[in-house]
């Protein structure tokens, strides 16, 4: 299957139904094993991340900033926070005067808790949001806000600044990218993205423009 060109992620899917049919034929006595136990299906890659430049950042950060929310958009490409960390983010994790944002364990992959240094700018935009709930970015009921809903709306502003349709997750890719190539010591990159080694910084989440 992978020879004639089918993509890793189809071949699984097929190895899977494949493995479940042979099993019923197992069950039922018309085989003695089930032959596709011994094959290893592949693991597909992830999509690599997609970067956007510093100018195409630039316009989102702009048209983000005349939204009710539009913050949102500037901590996920300025602090590379995850789509679930933004959308997790309470007020008590969040210290205006001290222009300090503290990611908690619970809405991050990692097992720590990482505190981001807030620019100036994000500050001022952060004091004028309503305070309506326990949350820094909830629905008007006050609840957490949808994924789904977070990505129409990132898609929307996209189409806005007529870019290419990326993933939300390719704000966190692009953070690194700028960060590297305006000189930033990698190490301070990692300790923002909250990754455990400078390793992982540079070989999975770096896409240097030219």
């Amino acid at each position: 299957w992978l020879k004639e060109g089918l993509a890793p992620g189809m071949v699984r899917n097929l190895h899977r139904v494949l493995h479940a049919s042979l099993q019923v034929a197992l069950r039922r006595g018309l085989i003695v094993r089930n032959p596709a136990t011994q094959a290893r299906p592949p693991t597909p890659k992830p999509p690599p991340g997609v970067a956007l430049t510093a100018a195409q950042a630039q316009q989102v950060l702009a048209r983000a900033a005349g939204q009710p929310f539009g913050v949102r958009w500037w901590l996920a490409l300025l602090l590379g926070m995850r789509q679930g960390e933004v959308l997790g983010l309470r007020w008590a994790d969040v210290d205006l005067p001290g222009a300090v944002l503290v990611v908690r364990r619970e809405s991050a992959k990692s097992h720590r808790a990482r505190a981001l240094p807030l620019p100036t700018v994000v500050v001022g935009m952060l004091a004028e949001l309503p305070r309506i709930s326990e949350l820094v970015f909830p629905r008007p009921s006050g609840q957490r806000r949808d994924s789904k809903a977070d990505w129409n709306e990132w898609q929307l502003l996209l189409a806005h600044c007529d870019l290419p349709r990326v993933r939300v997750h390719d704000a966190r890719h692009t953070t690194p990218t700028l960060l590297l190539e305006l000189g930033v010591p990698a190490r301070v990159v990692s300790e923002i993205l909250g990754h455990a080694t400078t390793a992982m910084t540079l070989d999975v989440y770096t896409h240097v423009h030219d």
